[in-house]
């Protein structure tokens, strides 16, 4: 209550013995839905979700909050503060530890570092900081080598790479790094300089337009990565709790089949008007004279 009052943002926790055979991650989303946890307009309520007998834990975060709640920092809630409570059995300390550290990061405030064990003295950059900096060396050189043939591209990266290491640390090290270092080479650049994948890059893309920002949580994204030859659809969690995963797949499934025929133009059209149909179906505008609440407009990033 003091959380909702001081920020606005509302945290609900639910226990229950199983989920049945519903994913955990439907029914957190059916249940959120439902409830309607989180502002109108806001999206910023927190589903905590015990499915005991199930042995399964979800935080489902509204896109709200998704800035404020990464999935890095929920995946640490789960396993630095709800498990080893679980384990033994203190299933109030478990939820009381990750409620607080919910409502330390909805407040803005970092979670405390892992608990590490006692720092070894090293000398020079350390293996660590060896790889950070061919990891930076990859990037650079994935970005100025982008147009480059992939094999030329994983020669040379490879080498430098290498080499790179190889004076930093050992031989050893050095060949180990010209294998991965050619390999990295040969990654699609969106993977490597965006640092994630292509759903990744979809739900961030998601959020960023605001295209959780509807009535009843029913906006649909559909992202296109012509340069990955990707599809990825993602949906708010309105629409999600009525409609199958394989709808959506198989809108994609259309819509690739049409880019492999050079039909870009028709596959896109086609999978709008797919996306447009099932939306129709579960939300048909209660006879509005514009029930659309997104501009209905292709992005290009």
């Amino acid at each position: 209550m003091a959380l909702e009052q001081t920020k606005g943002a509302q945290l609900v926790v639910l226990m229950v013995g199983s989920t049945g055979a519903e994913p955990i991650e439907q029914y957190s989303l059916a249940v959120a839905e439902a409830n309607k946890v989180g502002r109108k307009g806001t999206d910023d309520g927190v589903l905590l979700l015990i499915a005991k007998h199930d042995r399964a834990v979800r935080i489902e975060v509204g896109y709200g909050l998704e800035g404020a709640i990464p999935d890095a920092a929920n995946a640490r809630i789960i396993r630095e503060y709800i498990a080893p409570k679980f384990r033994t059995g203190d299933y109030y300390g478990g939820i009381r530890d990750a409620v607080g550290a919910l409502r330390q990061l909805i407040n803005g405030e970092p979670l405390p570092p892992p608990v590490r064990g006692a720092p070894h003295e090293q000398h020079g950059p350390g293996l660590q900081g060896v790889f950070i900096i061919a990891l930076f060396a990859a990037i650079f050189l994935r970005g100025v080598l982008g147009r480059t043939h992939a094999l030329v591209r994983a020669a040379v990266g490879g080498a430098i790479i290498g080499g790179l290491l190889w004076l930093l640390v050992s031989a050893g090290i050095g060949l180990l790094g010209a294998v991965i270092g050619g390999v990295f080479m040969l990654l699609p650049g969106g993977a490597v300089l965006g640092g994630l994948d292509a759903a990744g890059r979809a739900r961030q893309v998601f959020s960023q337009l605001r295209v959780w920002n509807t009535e009843h949580n029913s906006g649909v994204l559909l992202y296109v990565l012509l340069a990955e030859h990707r599809i990825e659809i993602v949906v708010d969690r309105g629409i999600a709790a009525r409609v199958a995963p394989g709808e959506w797949d198989a809108i994609c499934a259309r819509m690739r089949d049409s880019y492999t025929r050079g039909q870009w133009r028709e596959g896109s059209l086609a999978g709008i008007a797919a996306a447009h149909a099932v939306l129709l179906k579960h939300f048909p505008g209660n006879d509005k004279a514009d029930p659309d609440e997104l501009p209905d407009r292709p992005v290009l990033l």
